[in-house]
């Protein structure tokens, strides 16, 4: 066992961009995930410094070969030419925002998804490194299935959250990656590997119900729906059904197996058939309504700048002025969580870069499904064709979980959008012939390589200006409200400005203070003590000045609301002489 172990790691490290990714992919979600108030924008940080580390050796390592035909035929693989647009797109959305903070932290996240998407689709061509990248899914689906059982038993919070601190994220994390372990779990040749596979998938389907997340529900189901009609068909296509009759006896009682683990598990089954049911009555579940203005402040924004969006990254900061939810940020307040986000992966990146940008978005889909689907039938039964019809199931149920859930705006769980698509795109790409004969190691042009050392430096240098606005999940809460100074003594007749700072609650992150002061919803207001005269001007009426050569004892009374919740702040007093 223990040679078998040392052989794959050995196998692994053969190529340094293959070791860099199932690295990343073992690290982020189990380790750098925000599942306390002490990790903060770590898993931003982290995915984007493996990003840097993943463009300087794509530079430093691989083999440049430009052709007209080469170049044509990498453009019209799969997804790479609408990735490309859509990230020229980000780019130039980046040069022209108004707040960079915000557009080089959302950028960033883009180019090393992309980065990763490339990597995978040309870097795991051989057999083998396909098998390594799907034993490390199976080990992080296990993994982080039972981290969050433990959690689930040990916490008091109604849902399973593993790492990720929040529901919505550890279901999206599951989701994506369930297609892809039910199909190995059903067409994998070694026992061994089959065996982990279909443990995996019992664990990750069992998680996943306790997430209570219910867009990450409906998604998984159409991603093994599409899954499971695109084995039908290719069943079809191959041979007669009764020949893959094994297959769907194995499916079948892998998902009785699943059932009863879940119903063995849990006591509180009665929640998951609750927070099921609520899907026949959306109109009345308050989870559903509270999403419906940020829906229609994104469709606002969207009409305000059809063509451009307001900056990639930049939804968070516009959003309270059209939707009344969440804060009015600045990249003074840190950074945004749930409660700033769209709920929808489409309309907020429309709100964002503008209709293309959602249009390209929806193309990149929409390309890689269709060239999967056209590839699958000539793919013949095997390690690539299992994982095509995963990955095609994966990022099915990716596109239906964006239209409500938060969760793809956070790098931990959009890396694995992006793996999976190249994942996918490895799969059904056309392999040149002794392909697998190829030397794991290539050499760059000499000229290459400044570039490759420039490129990682600059992404490394940009990342801690974005560290502070990454996004951390969850949502956030009022805790309470000041306002400052406390005790003011000046002349009459001089003004004095108040500020107000309201303290968040982030269920998944650090609580955060912002200056609301300027904030719509807050009020200030001078209660005189004295027979005298007072004048409030400025913001919201934060300046107070009494009157010339007059004294006067005030209290000042602060009021913010914030999400339907108002609080006060009256501990400021206020002493003019003359």
């Amino acid at each position: 066992m223990q040679k078998g172990t040392s052989s794959w790691i050995v196998q692994a490290m053969g190529n340094r961009l293959v070791a860099i990714v199932l690295i990343m992919v073992a690290v982020i979600p189990l380790i750098a995930s925000p599942a306390n108030a002490i990790a903060g924008g770590v898993s931003a940080t982290v995915y984007e410094v493996f990003g840097a580390m993943l463009l300087f050796t794509l530079l430093w390592r691989s083999r440049w070969t430009v052709t007209r035909k080469s170049v044509t035929a990498f453009l019209s693989t799969g997804a790479n030419l609408p990735v490309l647009i859509f990230t020229g797109l980000a780019i130039s959305s980046l040069i022209v925002s108004p707040h960079k903070a915000y557009s080089l932290q959302e950028a960033l996240r883009l180019v090393c998804g992309v980065m990763l998407y490339f990597v995978t689709a040309y870097h795991f061509s051989r057999s083998e490194y396909l098998q390594k990248l799907l034993d490390m899914l199976i080990f992080v689906g296990i993994t982080a299935s039972m981290v969050g059982f433990a959690q689930f038993g040990m916490a008091e919070e109604h849902s399973a959250v593993s790492l990720f601190g929040d529901h919505q994220v550890f279901g999206s994390f599951l989701m994506i990656l369930m297609p892809v372990l039910a199909a190995a779990s059903l067409t994998e040749v070694s026992l061994n590997r089959k065996l982990l596979a279909q443990v995996a998938t019992i664990l990750v389907f069992t998680a996943l119900l306790l997430a209570l997340s219910r867009s990450a529900w409906i998604g998984a189901g159409c991603g093994v729906l599409s899954l499971s009609c695109l084995a039908f068909v290719g069943a079809r296509q191959r041979s007669s059904l009764t020949d893959t009759r094994h297959e769907w006896g194995s499916a079948l009682m892998l998902l009785i197996v699943a059932s009863g683990f879940f119903l063995m598990i849990s006591p509180q089954t009665e929640s998951i058939f609750n927070r099921f049911s609520s899907l026949s009555r959306l109109g009345t579940d308050s989870t559903w309504q509270g999403r419906q203005p940020a829906w229609q402040g994104a469709i606002k924004m969207i009409k305000n700048k059809p063509m451009t969006g307001y900056g990639i990254g930049l939804y968070p900061y516009f959003q309270h002025t059209f939707t009344g939810l969440g804060r009015s940020l600045d990249t003074e307040n840190g950074a945004p969580s749930f409660s700033e986000t769209a709920h929808n992966l489409y309309l907020q990146t429309a709100a964002e870069m503008g209709i293309p940008g959602a249009l390209l978005l929806i193309t990149i889909v929409g390309s890689f499904l269709f060239c999967g689907g056209m590839r699958l039938r000539l793919i013949e039964p095997g390690l690539r064709r299992s994982l095509l019809i995963g990955s095609m199931g994966s990022i099915v149920a990716y596109a239906v979980d964006g239209l409500s859930s938060p969760s793809w705006q956070l790098g931990n769980t959009v890396m694995f959008f992006w793996l999976i698509l190249g994942l996918g795109t490895s799969c059904f790409r056309p392999l040149p012939k002794r392909h697998e004969e190829m030397p794991a190691a290539l050499h760059t042009p000499m000229m290459l390589r400044p570039a490759a050392a420039m490129g990682a430096l600059v992404l490394l240098t940009a990342i801690p200006f974005a560290y502070a606005v990454a996004p951390l999940g969850g949502y956030i809460s009022l805790d309470h409200v000041n306002i400052t100074p406390l005790i003011a003594k000046i002349p009459g007749g001089s003004p004095q400005a108040y500020v107000m700072t309201a303290t968040y609650h982030n269920s998944s992150g650090p609580d955060t203070n912002a200056n609301v002061t300027l904030d719509p919803s807050t009020v200030f207001k001078a209660t005189i003590a004295t027979p005298a005269t007072a004048m409030q001007s400025g913001p919201n009426g934060s300046v107070i000045q009494t009157a010339f050569r007059k004294s006067a004892s005030a209290t000042i009374t602060g009021q913010y609301t914030f999400e339907n919740v108002t609080m006060t702040s009256e501990t400021s007093v206020l002493t003019a002489r003359p």
